[in-house]
């Protein structure tokens, strides 16, 4: 039916004014034990967005997530997704709608669109995918800025942050940088940098190491970044040069790594990618 809707719009090219509170036919519904009601909707007048109050017949609710709209965008812009098997598929996007619905998201001066809001709700969900149920607990606002911003986050004229997190406060992201984080190849991005500090974050202190560990295994990985910092320090590593920072830093740069350049860090750091891929539950590089 929808294909056949398509088709028809398109031969008789056919418009509808996208300004306004949506109106529509809903064509099916169904309670789905994952995800919880489900409708299905052809929108003929207005759009419908995320957050959006909706009527049917004397039903009402609000639209936790758009999942045709939002498996276009994950389809596009997310490859970890697309690299999925179909019930994993399923998965995620449950996984993504549930944060978008959690997740409060605040534009400064700036447009939230729900492409935007599936990229943040994919970089949470990427980092724990391979931990089903876990949640992430005490979720800042997260403040979307139109371009990168300073330490008093007011728009830069030069390159300054691109994002940040400000414990028990906000996660900061530019959204120009949370885009190309996604559509380019290189091991960098923004999202997976601030979720990994997010991760780190334990009792209101950062130290580089995730939280959740027992006490060997929290002193394994201690010395494990110590060491790892060291290396990038004198240039023996393949990290770029801001895990230099601090043991912080290295650790948010060393995700980026993990899910953007498996492979390479791998190759030239054995222990630190088996050390993510047994926290985070995931085997981004492949078999062994």
């Amino acid at each position: 039916l929808l294909e056949t809707i398509l088709l028809t719009a398109e031969i008789g090219e056919l418009k509808a004014n996208p300004d306004g509170p949506a109106r529509g036919i809903t064509l099916e519904a169904h309670l789905d034990k994952g995800r919880g009601p489900m409708a299905t909707i052809l929108v003929q007048r207005g759009t419908l967005r995320v957050g959006d109050a909706v009527v049917s017949g004397v039903v009402h609710g609000k639209v936790r997530a758009l999942l045709d709209n939002g498996r276009r965008t994950l389809e596009r812009y997310v490859r970890y997704y697309t690299a999925l098997r179909q019930d994993e598929r399923a998965r995620f996007e449950r996984d993504v709608a549930v944060f978008i619905d959690d997740a409060e998201i605040t534009g400064i001066n700036a447009t939230v669109t729900d492409e935007v809001r599936v990229l943040i709700a994919s970089s949470a969900v990427m980092l724990v995918f391979g931990r089903p149920g876990w949640e992430y607990t005490d979720l800042p606002e997260i403040l979307v800025y139109p371009a990168a911003f300073d330490e008093d986050y007011r728009c830069a004229t030069r390159h300054e942050f691109v994002g940040r997190l400000v414990p028990r406060n906000a996660i900061v992201l530019s959204r120009p940088a949370l885009i190309r984080s996604f559509r380019q190849e290189a091991p960098y991005h923004v999202g997976l940098h601030e979720f990994a500090h997010l991760l780190d974050l334990e009792d209101d202190r950062f130290d580089g190491v995730p939280r959740g560990l027992d006490l060997a295994t929290r002193r394994r990985w201690q010395g494990l970044v110590e060491s790892e910092l060291a290396r990038a320090r004198r240039g023996d590593s393949v990290l770029d040069d801001y895990a230099r920072t601090n043991e912080v830093e290295l650790f948010a740069v060393a995700v980026e790594w993990f899910f953007k350049a498996p492979r390479r860090l791998r190759a030239r750091h054995r222990e630190l990618y088996d050390s993510l891929a047994e926290y985070l539950g995931q085997e981004p590089a492949g078999s062994r």
